[in-house]
């Protein structure tokens, strides 16, 4: 999902209690590097069709983007932000904290996140257990023990050995992207709910704390895990509190590699780099459908047909 919230100016300061600075004559957009080229695309329309000038846009990520909008009211600010995804509770918080009220969410469309790589490279099917095995930081060990270890595959075929023996090796958004976020989301969490035992730990609350914690010893994950997340939350972690930090942390041994807010540069280096995968919004992959090809993922190929109908994983 593609969000743009738009802040309602008003005619006091902001709550940090500075004035506001010089009005502008633009309107100033920031945001979603996904979005970014519709965006682009709306606003040099809205320059050629109005009396108004074309408004300025940056591609800075959603979080990025959303931070910047939350800052307060003023020139110094941005008035609208573009997100892929939904805009979070404590990002609601920090905006009326700063005296930004009446914020107006609007869904502007639904983008696809794929997998693609070079169409020099042989193609190859991954599923999203594939997915989960090739870039959790932690997964569970190869050797049967149960339990979490560091992730020890170094290429497609030590995660399945159906998959070629080439490097793992995938650029992807940072942490501050909305199609980051999504992506932990939608692949890595149905990755890891591949296991029984993640799939249990996840659907537990709050109340379950006994099993919860049993499930960690299970898994060997330590005791302070629980307790720092009870005192960050200010209340006893829910099962899927735990299961979201397996299946959000992506390894940082060099197999990701995050490639910054620009999507464009992400297909650039694919072009360069056969062995390479990418992870962008489907967008990109469709204006670029001459270097790159989609990988399917559950037997499904990234198309709009199948994105539309929800068929896409």
């Amino acid at each position: 999902m593609l969000g743009g919230c738009q802040q309602q100016q008003q005619s006091e300061p902001a709550a940090t209690g500075q004035t506001p600075a010089a009005e502008r004559d633009y309107i100033s957009i920031v945001g979603s590097s996904t979005v970014y080229p519709f965006t682009t695309v709306v606003a040099e329309q809205f320059g050629r069709s109005t009396s108004f000038k074309t408004p300025k846009i940056e591609s800075t990520g959603s979080g990025g983007g959303l931070k910047l909008f939350a800052a307060g009211v003023g020139a110094d600010t941005p008035d609208i932000t573009n997100a892929s995804r939904a805009i979070k509770k404590s990002e609601c918080q920090m905006a009326e904290d700063n005296g930004i009220t009446n914020i107006v969410e609007i869904k502007v469309g639904y983008d696809g996140i794929v997998m693609a790589s070079s169409r020099k490279a042989e193609p190859f099917e991954l599923s999203l257990k594939d997915v989960f095995h090739a870039l959790a930081k932690m997964v569970p060990d190869p050797a049967g023990s149960g339990k979490l270890v560091e992730n020890p595959n170094k290429t497609w075929n030590d995660v399945n050995n159906a998959l070629p023996e080439t490097k793992i090796e995938v650029l992807g958004p940072p942490p501050t992207s909305g199609t980051r976020d999504a992506f932990v989301e939608l692949a890595m969490e149905a990755g890891a709910k591949s296991y029984s035992i993640l799939a249990e730990l996840r659907g537990l609350g709050s109340d379950n704390d006994a099993r919860i914690r049993e499930i960690m010893t299970e898994l060997g994950i330590g005791e302070n895990v629980y307790a720092d997340l009870e005192k960050s939350k200010g209340k006893k972690p829910s099962g899927k509190d735990i299961f979201k930090l397996i299946a959000h942390g992506i390894r940082e041994d060099g197999a990701f590699i995050e490639a910054g807010e620009n999507d464009n540069l992400i297909v650039q280096k694919l072009d360069a780099n056969p062995a390479a995968v990418g992870i962008f919004g489907y967008s990109f992959l469709d204006q670029n459908s001459d270097k790159l090809q989609g990988l399917q993922l559950n037997g499904i190929a990234p198309t709009f047909e199948n994105i539309a109908s929800s068929e896409y994983p």
